[in-house]
């Protein structure tokens, strides 16, 4: 099918220029039938010099092989020419203008100097529409590697929040279960219903916000299980529920606070989370007290490895088009996030 259509594109692309040529000969000398089988007559030796040019000589510049180009050039150029001027001189001369008031000069400089023009202008086109197939070949294919790449890599990187998630969950449970708490088949259920959302339902590489929402109030309630009234948590969300995010970002700068902002805390903890989503942007805000800055915990997790994937995600998913702010304010650690809504994530500029 697609040597067809190539076949068919160059019969089209022949056809206009014996059309074209036919067109400007016949106003000159007002005689366009005899024009029109002149130009078709000599339109072979166009084709087979355009095509011995544009992918048996031409290439040899790309190689360097300079003296070669030029030498191959001069004689297939030279050797159309001459072959043409023999052509009308012993076909289409006596043929079609045996009768008429013209006369034939086989040297003939103005002629031959038109024949190259010819030539050269159709060596041109071929080549650069050719050229231009090639890259612009070229151009999707490293386009399609390069979204291969960016989705292999993000799925390499939402794997590792689920390690990651699981890890921080079960050292939540593992207290629970120490302390031989009536609580920790109840957290278990919840980490079975969070585990088969990020596992069946985070597949997508886009997910309505409400599923977010749901993943970090489940969440949210385990943390709250597990620490009791020494942890007040406000979460407040507004705007449309429907609109498309990136799955795991919230969550994971969400976790992120609970993991960093209560590892070091004895006392009553307070983390305050606000989200809002309009038509064009999701804004998330976290503030979580300040970790003491311990290199790992007593299970041996590096800290930073969550902020790390979130920054990692989001620059493949969204480019420079998001904002992250990570920093202390004031007696707190304040985390900021706003990224575009309705955004191809894996197509930006």
């Amino acid at each position: 099918m697609k040597n067809q259509r190539r076949i068919l594109e160059h019969i089209a692309f022949w056809s206009l220029n014996w059309l074209m040529l036919t067109l400007a000969g016949g106003l000159y000398d007002l005689d366009f039938g005899t024009t029109a089988l002149y130009n078709l007559s000599i339109l072979p030796i166009s084709i087979l010099c355009t095509y011995i040019f544009v992918y048996r000589i031409l290439p040899l510049y790309f190689q360097t092989r300079i003296l070669a180009f030029t030498a191959l050039s001069i004689l297939a150029f030279g050797a159309a020419i001459l072959l043409n001027r023999l052509s009308t001189q012993l076909i289409q001369f006596p043929l079609l203008y045996a009768n008429s008031s013209y006369t034939f000069t086989f040297f003939n400089a103005y002629r031959m100097m038109g024949h190259f023009m010819q030539l050269l202008t159709n060596a041109g086109i071929v080549a650069g529409l050719k050229y231009y197939r090639e890259w612009k070949r070229s151009k999707d294919k490293v386009e399609a590697l390069s979204v291969e790449k960016r989705a292999a890599e993000l799925s390499f990187l939402r794997a590792q929040v689920h390690p990651h998630f699981l890890f921080n969950t079960l050292n939540s449970i593992y207290y629970e279960v120490l302390s031989k708490k009536e609580t920790a088949p109840d957290l278990i259920i919840r980490l079975s219903d969070m585990l088969r959302f990020t596992l069946y339902e985070c597949q997508d590489a886009m997910i309505p916000a409400s599923k977010e929402v749901a993943l970090i109030e489940n969440y949210i309630a385990l943390e709250q299980r597990r620490f009791g009234e020494r942890l007040n948590v406000a979460f407040s969300v507004s705007g449309d529920h429907s609109q498309s995010i990136p799955p795991l970002i919230c969550f994971s700068l969400v976790e992120n606070a609970f993991k960093h902002g209560t590892a070091d805390q004895t006392g009553p903890c307070r983390i305050d989370i606000s989200m809002e989503i309009d038509a064009r942007h999701l804004r998330l805000q976290i503030r979580n007290p300040i970790s003491s800055g311990q290199d790992a915990d007593h299970f041996g997790a590096k800290k930073g490895i969550g902020l790390q994937n979130i920054t990692k995600q989001l620059d493949l998913i969204f480019g420079d088009s998001y904002a992250l702010g990570l920093g202390p304010d004031g007696d707190a650690f304040l985390s900021t996030l706003q990224i575009p809504i309705s955004h191809d994530p894996l197509h930006h500029h």
